[in-house]
């Protein structure tokens, strides 16, 4: 097998355990919204010289030096190698046997840490509430100082370096003089961020490098994203959250618009004893606009989703809690299920009255873009950007989508003992109904942002070039028989001026045949637009160049 594709390390409590593990049954799994992932691995073990393997271990992946995967281990189990063996030789012949470990990601930590306030168990302060706090703090300030170092148990963790203020815990502060409260003791560590992110929408789980990811939904971008027809635009050091332009390939896909999880009718109960006038209060709300913006009319030619899909409700209760303890927080949050916004913001095209993209692909680990040296692997929770020719308008207005990886599965179908070899991932990306409200607005303004942008095509008369343009081409010099090298141009200001070439683009056409890349002409000079045939073409012949081009 050639060495290339990815190098893979898979270490238990710390120990390197590559050459032990089958990588054909070997897979871990990542989810987005803080969902633990899973993993299970089988370590051959022929001579009773591995183990003993305890639950609790940790067990990380690292693919390419990039450290994909950190969790623990839960499952220990004991297996024979062979469905049959030799036993007439003694007891001593027979020590064929397997580990098979699984395990959760560092995630499940939201579920097994909870909040408490005193460090001694035998502290008076698991008797007391915990302090309340400003309405006007930010949630990642309340995370940073006092959430994760006062109130949970996180030794050996981050909790500050990837965390940001993104907005308060809830969007319309009460009166200053009026506290908010924590949750109370015992309650898991989730509940609570989930209270904290319900209405900022910021993205939060645990990273494989034990980093607590609380973010803003529009720094959690993809450089890269894919395309049916990929320009491998080289990504670049910079703003982490952007993205860059760059498309890769993917292998398998499917696309599906799923209109299971539609609703156009929202039904919401709020109110409490504690809250706002003490009453039960009620919101209901039908969708106002149809799929184009336009005030619902019932026409056919501007159908409302409830006549266009039928009628899709859903209903929320919301009894004691301080959001909903006033009438226009049970009103936003019924117009925000249905529109994808609440008042106050801008109307959106985006919303659960409409049915949505999910894309599957595939793709191996020596497809992702390298940057300083390192491939930049996708991992679940970022936002990344599809382009698909195939399902766009035409060729120069492609299908462009942004949607958040929410499942990943990493497989191995093909590595050695050493971890050298092809490393699978499957990811799922979409949107789904338990979404926060800030992500469908943030799709819809990328979705706004690139509706407009159209792949521009460049010929010879063109006089000028964007990156990534389709190109058409008869070079500049002429076939005389001696002649290899030609170079695509195009004319500027009436002068003939050389352009590049994105590597591995090229379609060249000789006398109407298409040449074989390397066979017949090879690439020799991308930045200069020059390719170079094996062979002189005889003198009459015509040459075409088809590319994508550099920016000129």
């Amino acid at each position: 097998m050639a060495r290339t594709g990815s190098t893979v390390v898979i270490t238990y409590d710390g120990t390197n355990i590559t050459s032990h593990v089958m990588f054909s049954t070997a897979s871990f799994e990542g989810q987005f919204s803080a969902v633990p992932g899973t993993f299970e691995i089988t370590l051959k073990d022929p001579s009773q010289t591995l183990g003993p393997y305890i639950t609790g271990r940790e067990v990380t992946l690292t693919i390419d030096n990039v450290l994909m995967f950190g969790g623990y281990v839960t499952q220990v189990s004991r297996k024979f190698a062979f469905p049959v063996d030799r036993t007439d030789h003694g007891v001593a012949q027979v020590k064929t046997r397997l580990w098979v470990l699984r395990g959760v990601d560092y995630n499940i930590l939201f579920d097994k840490r909870v909040l408490r306030y005193s460090t001694s168990l035998l502290g008076s302060g698991f008797l007391t509430q915990l302090p309340s706090f400003s309405p006007t703090r930010m949630a990642g300030d309340l995370i940073k100082n006092e959430l994760c170092p006062k109130y949970l148990d996180l030794s050996g963790f981050d909790y500050t370096t990837d965390v940001e203020d993104v907005a308060p815990p809830v969007p319309h502060p009460v009166a200053s003089t009026k506290l908010l409260a924590w949750m109370q003791q015992g309650t898991i560590w989730r509940k609570q961020m989930e209270d904290f992110s319900q209405f900022s929408g910021a993205v939060w789980y645990i990273q494989p490098n034990k980093r607590l990811y609380y973010k803003a939904i529009e720094n959690s971008l993809s450089r890269w994203g894919f395309s049916d027809v990929p320009n491998k635009r080289p990504i670049v050091t910079g703003d982490s959250s952007e993205f860059q332009g760059s498309t890769y390939g993917f292998r398998e896909m499917e696309a599906t618009e799923d209109g299971s999880f539609i609703v156009n009718d929202a039904l919401v109960w709020g109110g409490g004893p504690f809250a706002g006038t003490g009453e039960t209060l009620f919101s209901r709300h039908e969708n106002e606009v149809d799929q184009y913006g336009n005030v619902v009319a019932d026409t056919p030619e501007h159908p409302s989703s409830i006549d266009r899909h039928g009628r899709w409700q859903a209903a929320e209760t919301h009894f004691g809690d301080d959001s909903y303890g006033i009438q226009s927080g049970v009103t936003e949050r019924a117009k925000l299920i249905v529109e994808g916004s609440a008042s106050g913001q801008e109307e959106q095209l985006y919303g659960l009255k409409f049915p949505q993209w999910q894309f599957r692909f595939a793709w191996f680990g020596h497809d992702a873009p390298v940057l300083n040296g390192i491939r930049d692997h996708l991992t679940p929770g970022r936002l990344t950007t599809i382009h698909l020719y195939t399902f766009g308008q035409d060729t120069s207005h492609p299908m462009i989508i942004t949607l958040p990886l929410r499942q990943m599965r990493i497989s191995f179908p093909e590595l050695d003992v050493n971890g050298h070899g092809y490393v699978r991932f499957d990811g799922f990306f979409g949107v789904m109904e338990s979404d926060p409200w800030t992500l469908w607005r943030y799709l819809l303004k990328q979705r706004d942002k690139t509706k407009t942008e159209a792949i521009t095509s460049t010929s010879n008369a063109s006089g000028t070039s964007s990156y990534g343009s389709f190109g058409s081409f008869f070079p500049a010099e002429t076939p005389d028989g001696v002649q290899t090298s030609f170079s695509i141009y195009i004319v500027k200001e009436g002068v003939n001026a050389s352009i590049g070439y994105i590597s591995g683009t090229t379609e060249v056409y000789l006398n109407g045949g298409l040449q074989r890349p390397v066979i017949d002409y090879t690439e020799t000079d991308p930045a200069g637009g020059i390719i170079t045939f094996r062979t002189p073409p005889r003198s009459g012949s015509w040459i075409w160049i088809k590319c994508r081009t550099m920016g000129g």
